[in-house]
């Protein structure tokens, strides 16, 4: 307990007089041995894994956390060659213990909204890993800027663009350090292309989430945003939480529902799913 305390203790120190100041300045920040060697070396340790988080869950989480793992027979070879370099190491049977620690911590960091790239090492060369990781850090980016370059002008025709954008406002509250800029800067792209957020449009106060991650911390990740011939068209915007807390648990994000006072071009039939010979668990 001693050594977790220390080590979280260090990383917040780390944070305020290096990570944060540079990210601040614009730059990138790698960094190794972060939040989930804790959820490992701190584990294997004999520190429960939900202790280990309560010591570090203030700390800035990333954008992206990068686990590389290997077959633990190429990792036992891996360390007979160049030697143990830590008492886990040395510690027989480890190896094991510890890949199975990080698949758990990898786990664990998805679960808590954090984005995790998982690498096998086992064949590949240090090349073809650091190409991974950085096309990991560089692809989101890329993605969202071409996706918003491609946006149809939202001040002409009928349009809306809905789905699980994973973005958050800018003033989402609450306010997680770990979205980047450009992940903020793509919900703007929708204003700045003549649409408006359907459920901010008419709800401008209220604090609603979509997914709620395993810390019990919750994320507006779902939007629907209308072009301005159908903003004045809106009658209601909302989630349906349901689908993600009810006991059948359809989906890990609720429902998004936008109702318009426009005509329907073509009519659309609906049956009654429960009405069926046999009857199916459907959303809608």
């Amino acid at each position: 307990m001693a050594m977790a305390c220390l080590i979280a203790a260090d990383r917040y120190a780390h944070l305020n007089e290096e990570i944060r100041p540079a990210l601040a300045r614009g730059e990138t920040v790698v960094c190794d041995r972060y939040v989930a060697s804790s959820l490992v070396l701190q584990v294997l340790d004999g520190v429960d894994l939900d202790v280990v988080w309560e010591l570090n869950r203030h700390a800035d989480l990333p954008d992206v956390a990068v686990i590389l793992n290997a077959r633990t027979d190429v990792i036992k070879a891996r360390l007979t060659n160049r030697g143990a370099h830590s008492r886990y190491e040395r510690d027989p049977g480890s190896t094991a213990r510890e890949c199975a620690a990080f698949r758990e911590a990898a786990t664990f960091l998805m679960a808590a909204g954090v984005r995790v790239l998982r690498l096998d090492a086992s064949d590949e060369g240090p090349a073809a890993v650091a190409s991974a990781v950085v096309a990991a850090v560089r692809g989101p980016w890329r993605w969202l800027r071409e996706c918003a370059a491609a946006l149809p002008d939202g001040r002409t025709g009928a349009r809306v663009v809905l789905g699980d954008l994973n973005v958050l406002e800018p003033d989402h509250s609450p306010r997680y350090r770990f979205f980047a800029p450009f992940e903020y800067d793509f919900y703007g792209a929708f204003g700045r292309a003549g649409y408006a957020d359907a459920f901010r449009t008419l709800h401008a106060d209220a604090r609603e989430y979509s997914w709620v991650g395993k810390t019990g911390d919750g994320y507006r990740y779902d939007h629907a945003h209308v072009s301005a011939s159908l903003g004045g068209t809106l009658l209601g915007c909302s989630y349906v939480h349901e689908p993600r807390t009810g006991p059948d648990r359809l989906t890990d994000h609720s429902a998004l529902t936008v109702r318009l006072a426009v005509p329907a071009s073509v009519p659309l039939p609906v049956t009654d799913p429960t009405q069926a010979e046999e009857p199916v668990a459907a959303l809608f």
